[in-house]
């Protein structure tokens, strides 16, 4: 499956997030704000991997929470979710950074308002509250594109 990072300020919502997309199979990575998830890229850009450099088939990731900085085995990362209010930045900025610097990555964002916030949303965005099965097509949609 894939490795997901998570940004999400709220701790309930972070965790139940994160226990979904394990519970699917997935390497979960789950942060309070898309400030320490792109953090965490910058400091593992030379073993994270995008779908631009794809790892051997079946090779597993060996970060972990502990000893991530060190790892010499690659991993590729496919997807950052990101709450809208996880951004120091303006979300556009955030996602143009993802994109420019971590091309392939799949970006989704999560918001907590009306249509009128999906609209400054480009690309994959959940309103909140989401069906864990509309969180995980959501994920598969992105990774197939």
């Amino acid at each position: 499956m894939s490795t997901i990072l998570v940004a999400e300020p709220d701790n309930d919502v972070r965790k139940l997030v994160k226990t979904i997309l394990e519970r699917n199979g997935h390497t979960v990575y789950a942060f309070t704000s898309a400030k320490h998830a792109l953090r965490f890229l910058e400091e593992n850009s030379k073993n994270v991997l995008t779908k631009a450099l794809v790892p051997k088939p079946g090779e597993p990731c060996s970060f972990t929470e502990h000893s991530h900085k060190n790892s010499a085995t690659e991993c590729l990362v496919e997807v950052v979710i990101l709450d809208i209010d996880s951004c120091t930045f303006p979300i556009q900025t955030t996602l143009a950074r993802i994109r420019d610097h971590y091309p392939g990555i799949v970006s989704i964002v999560t918001y907590a308002g009306g249509d009128s916030d999906k609209e400054q949303i480009p690309g994959s965005a959940l309103a909140k509250p989401f069906d864990p099965d509309a969180l995980i097509s959501a994920i598969r949609t992105g990774i197939t594109r």
